[in-house]
């Protein structure tokens, strides 16, 4: 995450809301049985922020891409 002026925060994306699983490898991946319609599937994604991070305070952004592949 960055605030567009070369400062970064980093962070990490969970499954749960207990931060235990991490998502980002074929490992960690949400698989979903074979669809019998079109019906719209939501994922909930949980990011943690560490603390003690020497960043000025300021509004940070970051894009996440995901990969569908069926």
């Amino acid at each position: 995450m960055t605030d567009g002026t070369g400062d970064y925060l980093s962070y990490e994306l969970y499954q749960d809301s207990g931060h235990t699983t991490l998502w980002g490898t074929a490992d960690n991946a949400a698989v979903e049985s074979a669809a019998v319609d079109t019906t719209a599937v939501d994922y909930t994604v949980y990011a943690l922020v560490p603390g003690s991070q020497d960043v000025p305070s300021g509004t940070y952004n970051d894009s996440v891409a995901v990969t569908v592949s069926f």
